[in-house]
């Protein structure tokens, strides 16, 4: 499903041995669509929702919705820290670039 690079794995290891009770899992999402793009969700949760499927990952217990699961199949997560910027990067090879219209103009 989801591939996390190294330096992922480790901000994420080290964000669940900073909390005092360690989480049950990682919620990862996505929302959005067309024009604007995907947005995804990455979090640490104490539990999953009842229409979550539990995945395990790189030692990891993933908490997706069912909508996000098709669409971060082969996603590969990265953690950067460039330019005075932090955070992750996902790298969803299922995206098509750019937009194709919306055909508003009739």
């Amino acid at each position: 499903m989801l591939h996390f690079t190294d330096q992922a794995l480790s901000t994420i290891q080290d964000a669940i041995k900073a909390r005092p009770s360690a989480p049950k899992g990682l919620r990862v999402g996505v929302m959005g669509s067309a024009c604007s793009g995907l947005q995804y969700v990455i979090r640490l949760e104490d539990s999953p929702a009842s229409d979550d499927q539990i995945i395990a990952c790189q030692g990891l217990s993933l908490f997706v919705d069912i909508d996000s699961v098709s669409q971060l199949e082969g996603v590969r997560v990265d953690f950067v820290e460039e330019d005075g910027r932090r955070g992750f990067t996902f790298d969803n090879p299922n995206v098509a670039q750019g937009c194709s219209g919306c055909d508003k103009a009739k």
